[in-house]
């Protein structure tokens, strides 16, 4: 699968910086001034300057899909990767990951930088051959213009691989400064030009929206979109305090936490996550269980989660996720069944409870079962035939356990929260 940034099961969605490898005709800024004006016309408004020229490639959508569909999602890691979205609830069980990441990247990639290679590429209709741009086109280009900047600059490398190294929220947080520092760029270029920013409105008006953007699962789509949305909104609060420059020193200290993009005055404030440790419960389970997958969901895609229910608005989840302090979950399965175990950690126990009481009810919502009170009285138990789970509130903590049955539960509960036990591999090992 092709991702420079770290692929598990929520971030196959993050198509930023994607690095494909695509064979094409040598460089076309020769054929065209277009691009070299696009070029100038970039450096000048994002203040960067090129230090080297760029390996520009142009191929058609059709060459896109191809060179997606040939890329690698094993079908083990597929089926792994599906069962721990079904088991949080945020796909069905009937859901092709190959086909929706094949289609995610076929329609919604318009062109992308490479920083490993230093390739650039645009997907155009004209193919290799063009001589004029639409303006989507030539949005596009610039907006990649301004990654290769980024990257003769502040070395998108040594960003990427310290993203690879991360759990999920971490990589999110550090894909959104340079996607939403050329998201931001893109607002400041097409309302530049009155004519260009026409041009843009009315090939807009025109645009069907593939239904894979629409209608995707919701883990994924808004996932996609955040670093360029939220991103964006992040760095336009600090271009306001301080212009270009302000956005270039941020690359020395990027974002650490979904929470610090969402919240700029908390980056501001240096405050960082909170390190939530769990401990590796496969050993008291019994043979035949391993860890399908350990990490972080983060303040934004904790908010999916909660959304994910009919019953709780945009508001009502986004309100529920913020306090987020920390998280971290694992996740285990045998042959036969999957559980999890997952601890979050908040700002205040008005938060941890907000929470709690918004998660109980996108549980209750999801399996169509009723609630019981623990026996110690700080939690919630919901059971069905297939699967029990307990809420547990502590303080200003939070802990989801979800198995097949009671006597697994408490064997989970046992071996994750152990004070003596082994750790989860942090970070856990992501495949690219």
């Amino acid at each position: 699968m092709p991702a420079s940034f770290p692929r598990s099961l929520v971030r196959s969605a993050i198509p930023a910086l994607v690095a494909l490898s695509v064979s094409v005709s040598p460089s076309l800024a020769a054929q065209s001034s277009v691009f070299t004006d696009i070029e100038d016309r970039t450096q000048q408004i994002r203040q960067l300057d090129l230090l080297e020229p760029l390996d520009l490639n142009v191929i058609t959508r059709d060459e896109m899909r191809a060179e997606i569909a040939s890329e690698d999602y094993p079908l083990a890691e597929q089926e792994q990767d599906l069962r721990v979205l079904v088991a949080f609830g945020l796909v069905t069980p009937d859901t092709d990951l190959g086909q929706l990441y094949n289609e995610l990247y076929g329609e919604g990639v318009l062109g992308y930088y490479d920083p490993n290679t230093k390739r650039m590429v645009v997907v155009s209709d004209s193919g290799e051959g063009t001589t004029e741009l639409s303006a989507s086109e030539e949005l596009t280009f610039a907006h990649e213009t301004v990654h290769a900047l980024q990257d003769q600059h502040f070395d998108l490398v040594a960003l990427q691989d310290r993203a690879n190294a991360a759990n999920s929220d971490t990589s999110l947080a550090l894909i959104a400064l340079p996607e939403g520092d050329a998201t931001y760029f893109e607002s400041l270029y097409a309302t530049s030009d009155r004519a260009f920013l026409q041009r843009l409105l009315e090939e807009y008006q025109d645009t069907e929206i593939p239904d894979v953007l629409e209608n995707g699962p919701a883990i994924f789509i808004e996932t996609l979109y955040f670093p360029y949305d939220q991103g964006s909104t992040f760095v336009g609060a600090i271009y306001d305090e301080g212009g270009w420059s302000a956005v270039d020193d941020i690359y020395a200290n990027p974002p650490v936490s979904t929470e610090q993009v969402l919240h700029p005055e908390k980056y501001r404030e240096g405050e960082l996550p909170v390190d939530v440790a769990v401990n590796d419960p496969t050993g008291a389970l019994g043979d035949g269980w391993t860890v399908l997958d350990d990490d972080t969901f983060g303040e934004f895609q904790i908010s999916i989660l909660l959304n994910t229910s009919d019953d709780i608005s945009d508001e009502e989840a986004q309100d529920a996720a913020a306090g987020w302090g920390g998280d971290r979950y694992v996740v285990v399965g045998d042959a036969d069944d999957t559980a999890i175990y997952w601890q979050t950690a908040w700002d205040s126990e008005d938060d941890a409870n907000e929470f709690a009481r918004t998660l109980i009810e996108r549980e209750t919502g999801r399996l169509g079962a009723d609630t019981s009170s623990l026996a110690s009285g700080t939690g919630t138990a919901i059971v069905t035939d297939a699967e029990t789970v307990h809420i547990v509130v502590d303080g200003t903590t939070v802990t989801y356990v979800s198995a097949p049955d009671d006597q697994t539960l408490q064997r989970l509960v046992a071996g994750a929260a152990a004070p003596d036990g082994s750790p989860v591999a942090s970070p856990v090992a992501r495949r690219d």
